[in-house]
């Protein structure tokens, strides 16, 4: 596998855990934007991690409307969002490029997707997401 098809898998997976799981993916997102050094870590997400967020993301560079409860549905949806975030905060600027493509994107067309996901889940991130992660970056 080169290196740019395992970059679209990382982004691919990175979409479809967002999709599966949007609050989720928000609250963990607030939750690291609160957090601070020796506090407990939310979701058991690495420190060295949750101070590459804050480095990456200083405060208040991300707008969220409300608060999201931090409460995973199942262990599965903890561990994909766990590495959704890692994800989002090691390819920040691949994340918003990809985001800007698949907010973009018109489902219902016949061209070629975004990283080759399906009508559905580009579908869901633009419902479940779209306004948000605009605002999300400040944009």
């Amino acid at each position: 596998v080169n290196g740019q098809s395992r970059n679209n898998v990382v982004l691919r997976d990175f979409l479809t855990a967002v999709a599966e799981a949007p609050a989720l993916f928000l609250a963990t997102l607030q939750a690291a934007e609160r957090w601070s050094d020796g506090a407990p870590l939310p979701l058991g997400i690495k420190r060295k991690h949750l101070i590459n967020y804050k480095v990456a993301f200083p405060p208040k560079s991300l707008v969220f409307d409300q608060d999201f409860p931090l409460e995973p549905s199942s262990d599965a949806s903890k561990g994909k969002i766990k590495q959704a975030f890692f994800t989002f905060v090691d390819r920040k600027d691949a994340i918003r490029a990809l985001l800007a493509d698949v907010l973009s994107f018109d489902a219902d067309s016949a061209g070629p997707r975004p990283l080759g996901m399906n009508a559905s889940t580009i579908r869901n991130v633009q419902r479940n997401l779209g306004d948000r992660f605009i605002r999300l970056f400040g944009e």
